[in-house]
């Protein structure tokens, strides 16, 4: 396959799509345009991430990677001065931005098709859960298991 245009995706999706491919060079190069999408508007990116990952209707590799990306940008597993830094971001962004993240992990949590999307749900909560108080997860988890 020939190497990616240099125009942009038509579409966040098929950049999460790229990011997937066996391709490196497409890899490589939507996994650069990811990062610059992160860094450049972490809000964009995020809303972004949440509305692929909420919508049932899209591929299940470009959920579950942006599930995955939604969680590494909340938060860093291990302590450190980047887990710090991610609290801190994540901590100061517009509560719009947190609610939409919050309704898209809790809708991948309730998709009763993609277990590999809830698992990235489950991760997600985990992760906004540590880092900030979320006082409807529980309740819409006990919700989900009753």
């Amino acid at each position: 396959p020939s190497p990616p245009s240099p125009h942009p995706m038509s579409t966040f999706q098929e950049l999460l799509l790229a990011a997937c491919s066996p391709d490196s060079a497409i890899r490589c190069h939507a996994e650069q345009r990811l990062a610059e999408a992160e860094s450049q508007n972490i809000s964009q990116f995020m809303t972004a991430c949440a509305a692929v990952l909420s919508d049932r209707s899209l591929q299940p590799q470009a959920r579950q990677l942006a599930g995955l990306l939604l969680k590494n940008a909340v938060g860093a597993h291990e302590q450190g001065p980047r887990s710090w830094q991610l609290t801190q971001r994540w901590l100061t962004l517009e509560a719009s931005t947190k609610a939409s993240v919050r309704a898209a992990v809790l809708e991948a949590l309730a998709d009763p098709s993609q277990p590999s999307v809830r698992r990235c749900g489950a991760l997600c909560s985990a992760r906004a859960g540590a880092v900030d108080a979320w006082p409807e997860l529980v309740p819409h988890l006990v919700a989900l298991v009753g």
